[in-house]
């Protein structure tokens, strides 16, 4: 086979893509903004509708509730006229449930009505605590190896600093 022969292009340019599109007589790449994107689709733009809807309830119930409560509360909509409080667990879902008419009240305030409130549960994942690396203990035959070099090294900062080791590490 024949190779083709080395181009300016093949090689590895110092000129990125960028320069090139901004080069004389170079238009710019075809591209959308993505609230565009977001909003000529159908779904995309249901989706982004709900997110941010979700986003404004959960502003308003987070604001009726005490930060400590608050701060295990998530809002969802899974139908347009019916609100979900989940919370992290059944303690702060048995306060959220007391706390009840304090929300709606104040979802009533900002013109936010649901036919249906419902408080569930779901626990978050357990995060696993990473192990601790345990340091490899100090036994005899590490002492010797040091206690030996201690006595090749010469005079200097290098010596004073393994035999003062030494020292602390015999109490």
């Amino acid at each position: 086979r024949a190779l083709a022969p080395l181009t300016s292009m093949m090689s590895n340019s110092t000129r990125s893509f960028d320069a090139i599109a901004r080069m004389p007589g170079n238009r710019p790449l075809p591209g959308r903004p993505l609230a565009r994107v977001l909003a000529d689709d159908p779904l995309l733009a249901a989706l982004s509708r709900r997110c941010r809807d979700e986003a404004r309830v959960e502003r308003s119930v987070r604001s009726a509730l005490p930060r400590p409560l608050a701060a295990h509360v998530a809002a969802r909509l899974p139908e347009p006229d019916r609100l979900e409080l989940v919370a992290t667990t059944g303690a702060i879902a048995a306060a959220l449930r007391q706390r009840l008419p304090a929300v709606r009240a104040a979802l009533g305030r900002e013109g936010i009505e649901f036919r249906e409130v419902r408080v569930r549960v779901q626990p978050v994942a357990a995060r696993r605590e990473e192990r601790k690396i345990l340091p490899r203990q100090w036994d005899k035959t590490q002492r010797t190896a040091l206690e030996s070099l201690a006595g090749t090294l010469p005079e200097g900062p290098l010596k004073a600093a393994v035999s003062g080791w030494l020292r602390r590490s015999a109490r």
